[in-house]
């Protein structure tokens, strides 16, 4: 879980985002978790993809470190958690057309 903490001045180089340059191209990945390849049942990997959006949601996101966040930052963070949310949405999107 991401863990931003009152005390720090939170820049995009401080959150621990998941290698989305790798993750898009191998498409079924999140932060190295292979959702197509793990042995899980179909539930197991949606209640898994729920999770992951609700953590990477970019309204959840602001709700909970958006007073963190370094105002230089702040658009290129939430761009970044954009474009997870849109990825982990693509997986879903081919999980759902598999089962």
């Amino acid at each position: 879980m991401l863990s931003l903490t009152l005390l720090s001045i939170n820049r995009l180089k401080d959150i621990p985002f998941p290698d989305i340059e790798q993750d898009e191209q191998n498409e079924h990945t999140l932060g190295g978790f292979n959702v197509l390849a793990e042995d899980l049942t179909l539930e197991e990997k949606k209640k898994v993809l729920r999770g992951l959006f609700l953590r990477w949601h970019p309204d959840k996101f602001r709700q909970r470190y958006g007073h963190l966040l370094h105002e230089a930052d702040r658009e290129p963070i939430m761009d970044m958690i954009t474009r997870i949310t849109q990825h982990i949405a693509k997986i879903k999107s081919t999980l759902n057309a598999l089962g």
